[in-house]
Order: C-alpha cells, then sequence, then structure tokens
C-alpha cells in the first residue's frame, strides 16, 4: 500500500505523472472550503488552488497582527500571533501553536 504526503496534491501533475500507479493509494489532502471556493469562483471566475483558503487565512492573521501592533516589525507581530492561540477568518478557524506554528486541518483518502 503507497501512501503520499500533501506532496501528492500541491506538486503540479503529480496525479498525471503517477497515472494508473497511484490507484489505491492513500494520500494526505486539505478539505474543501466550499463557502471560499464560491466567491474565488464568483470573482475571479476560476477555481481557486487547493489550499488557497488557508493562504487567505494567512493574509486575514497578519493584516489583523500588524493592526493590532501599529508595526510590521516582525518579533512584535509573532509575539501577537503565538499568544492568540486561535484566529477566527472570514472562511476559516485555525489554531495556532505556542512556537507559531499554524495548524492545518488534513484528511487522508484513497485515490481512486
Amino acid at each position: 500500500l503507497l501512501y503520499s504526503s500533501v506532496g501528492f496534491v500541491l506538486t503540479p501533475d503529480a496525479q498525471k505523472i503517477a497515472g494508473g500507479a497511484a490507484k489505491g493509494m492513500l494520500y494526505q489532502t486539505y478539505p474543501r472550503n466550499t463557502a471560499f471556493e464560491e466567491a474565488y469562483r464568483e470573482r475571479f471566475g476560476r477555481a481557486p488552488g487547493i489550499i488557497s483558503y488557508a493562504t487567505y487565512t494567512d493574509l486575514e492573521l497578519l493584516a489583523t497582527a500588524i493592526r493590532a501592533t501599529k508595526s510590521t516589525d516582525p518579533v512584535k507581530l509573532l509575539t501577537y500571533i503565538k499568544n492568540l492561540v486561535e484566529f477566527q477568518g472570514t472562511y476559516e478557524k485555525v489554531e495556532i501553536a505556542s512556537n507559531g506554528d499554524i495548524i492545518l486541518e488534513t484528511t487522508v483518502e484513497q485515490w481512486e
């Protein structure tokens, strides 16, 4: 049984290159955020990338930190973000670990 981390869904053409060899493989992926997808399609006329909603949330978090600290100093921003524990963006809520890592939800699926 084969397993792939999120690299399988994030790497351009990985599915095409793997072809039939990937059938039945377990792979890690990100859940769909339909609200973000609909808003993105409406605005740009095409589907967003698989992790675009998380990137959008990251930018919302950074903008919030800049406004709250009135600074772009990386140390001040990191301190602010690390102390949040969680952040509610427009499309998702994320957990923030004590080291500043933003925890993204992932799932394991089987490639058909």
